[in-house]
């Protein structure tokens, strides 16, 4: 038995009869205020408008089932849910399209959010609820799924539970209002976990151990990152426009991004991040990849740490550190820097053609170069066994004046002096 119509006569407060559920757009249009229903009369097939057109209040009690279905709540028009103790799972899409949900009540006993399908697990749980503003989530949960709270708008604050140790991938994409996330338990961002949170000034990532590809990725207004000794991996793009001054490379991290092995390996960590004055790396770091610093129009200083604590390296200089292998095309194009010291331990740099840039190129404060190293080529994968020379290395850089190379090189690639 299901109902299809309700009459505008019936108002208030309204309880769902035990024998009764509701059928795709049954309540649109009602004037009833608040509707209270049990977990077992939310509809169990996959359809998307149970909801659809009702702008009362939702509370729900709870029946003999402990979880919410798929799609629960889809396409709801109003503002308030209200979700029972004792509950324990919230269905994949629950919330998904409530445009104008602003608030949820969820119980503490809620540990999973999401549907296991035979391809994976769906969570989407509030997927664009762009009226929501707020949101309190248990503890107990251990992972906040993809694409939980995508393009939320609105959402300006939400607390991560002691419990979490991972967030994934777009859980937070577009959410352009968010200002304050706690993640000093969290140990795994993944890939646009954080992507374009325009309103997020800081993010504390201590405890993190993995850093996805464009985890804060458009994150325009953050100014302070702060990158732990537990972090091992940072993926393509992570940082890329955001507004940070200064960024300290942990001795955990090897490689930028983690997963480089070859000069054509996608960097872009820094990318962008026109406030970035100073970059402090270490000798540990074999190797930058592609893009890296590219369009830093303000960097005009790399130190690098030692072993030992020594820092090495002076102001207004790019120190790179000694140890680096590898240096990948455009790098550091389009910085401010002025005098860059290249280490003698390099190997591969830049592999560069007319489509790709330089590693230097478009510094146009650059005027001197010391460059300590024999190669000036690059191995096209990491298994090559034969180099090409690398192009455009310092092409259109218009100030420069000095270059200092050992006699070993011998031959150089083609525009690499190019304007």
């Amino acid at each position: 038995n299901q109902i299809i119509y309700v009459s505008p006569t019936v108002t208030g407060e309204y309880t769902l009869p035990e024998n009764l559920t509701i059928a795709a757009y049954g309540l649109s249009g009602s004037n009833i205020s608040k509707l209270i229903l049990s977990t077992d009369q939310l509809p169990s097939t996959n359809n998307h408008n149970w909801f659809t057109g009702f702008t009362g209040e939702i509370v729900v009690t709870l029946g003999n089932s402990l979880a919410t279905p798929r799609y629960a709540f889809q396409n709801y028009d109003g503002t308030k849910i209200t979700l029972p103790e004792g509950l324990t799972t919230i269905g994949a899409q629950s919330f998904y399209g409530c445009s104008e949900l602003e608030e949820v009540v969820l119980p503490s006993t809620v540990t999973t959010f999401g549907t296991t399908t035979t391809t994976g697990t769906i969570t989407q749980t509030f997927y664009n609820c762009s009226s929501l503003k707020s949101i309190s989530l248990p503890e107990g949960l251990t992972i906040i799924g993809g694409n939980m709270f995508y393009r939320c708008s609105a959402l300006e604050s939400v607390n991560i539970p002691s419990t979490v140790k991972e967030i994934d991938s777009n859980a937070f994409n577009g959410c352009s209002s968010l200002k304050n996330i706690d993640l000093s338990n969290v140990e795994v961002v993944d890939s646009s976990a954080f992507s374009g949170c325009t309103s997020l000034t800081s993010v504390d990532l201590t405890n993190v151990t993995t850093l996805g590809s464009s985890a804060f990725n458009g994150c325009s207004a953050i100014a302070d990152i702060t990158l732990g000794e537990k972090l091992t991996s940072i993926g393509s793009s992570a940082f890329n426009g955001t507004a940070i001054t200064e960024i300290t490379i942990p001795r955990s991290v090897t490689a930028l991004p983690g997963n480089v092995n070859t000069t054509l390996v996608s960097s872009s960590i820094f990318a962008n991040c026109v406030n970035l004055e100073t970059v402090i790396l270490h000798d540990g770091i074999t190797a930058i990849g592609t893009n890296t610093f590219s369009g830093c129009t303000a960097l005009k200083t790399v130190k690098y740490v030692t072993a030992s604590g020594e820092l090495i390296g002076e102001d207004g200089v790019a120190t790179l550190n000694e140890g680096l292998l590898i240096l990948g095309y455009g790098a550091f194009n389009g910085t401010a820097i002025e005098s860059v010291i290249v280490p003698s331990t390099l190997t591969d740099i830049g592999h560069s053609s007319s489509s790709y840039t330089g590693v230097f190129a478009n510094c146009l404060n650059l005027k001197t170069v010391i460059y300590k190293s024999s190669s000036v080529a690059y191995k096209a994968s990491a298994s090559a066994t034969s180099r090409t020379l690398a192009a455009n290395l310092f092409r259109g850089c218009t100030a420069l004046e000095t270059v200092y190379m050992p006699d070993t090189i011998t031959a150089l690639g083609s525009y690499i002096f190019y304007g």
